[in-house]
């Protein structure tokens, strides 16, 4: 693993800078023309009022990629998003999932926590505002970090997409420290969470 979270320190990591394609999507542009193909060693910035949201960017980038595992985490989820996330799972799109979610994923959307306990490999509730993706499999390492949860949102959002493998690996590996309760952050943030 290129991180450790054991250290107050963290290491650094030598990254090299891919191309970058900017899109700017209007709202009546579509998902797969604003993105018609993700290419390895190419980083994409985004902003949109496009009437898509994180989950359907997730099916868009499978579509490329086939079968990969899912890393995330977000402060809010949807009904749909649950329902599209089960349906991958059995269409084998998504060869596991591991979800990071806010405490209140579970007061907002119930179901998901149900499925979420039966159908990912890792679920944990924290203290959580981050919206942040990787797909992985053998042959790509995609992250996403932008300011859409897995909820349809008719606002304005923007984002980062990046095919860099190093930086799949660092947020792979803090959503999975936090997942594993191995405090990457110092602290239990739940416990953060309710002094405020």
């Amino acid at each position: 693993m290129l991180f450790s979270f054991e250290s107050k320190k963290p290491k650094a990591v030598e990254v090299t800078t891919a191309p970058l394609t900017p899109v700017l999507m209007r709202a009546d542009i579509a998902l797969a023309e604003a993105f018609p193909c993700i290419e390895h060693g190419r980083d994409y910035a985004y902003a949109t009022a496009g009437d898509w949201s994180t989950m359907d960017l997730i099916t868009h980038i499978l579509r490329t990629t086939g079968p990969a595992s899912l890393t995330a985490s977000t402060w809010s989820v949807s009904e749909a998003a649950v329902i599209n996330l089960t349906s991958a799972i059995q269409a084998g799109d998504l060869t596991e999932v591991h979800f990071l979610v806010d405490w209140r994923v579970s007061v907002r959307t119930p179901s998901f926590m149900a499925i979420a306990r039966q159908k990912f490999a890792d679920v944990r509730v924290t203290t959580c505002h981050a919206k942040v993706f990787v797909l992985k499999n053998q042959e790509w390492a995609i992250s996403c970090v932008g300011s859409a949860n897995f909820t349809g949102n008719p606002r304005i959002e923007a984002g980062y997409l990046s095919t860099n493998p190093q930086i799949a690996d660092f947020h792979t590996a803090w959503i999975m420290a936090e997942i594993n309760r191995a405090d990457p952050f110092g602290l239990d943030i739940r416990k953060r969470g309710k002094k405020r």
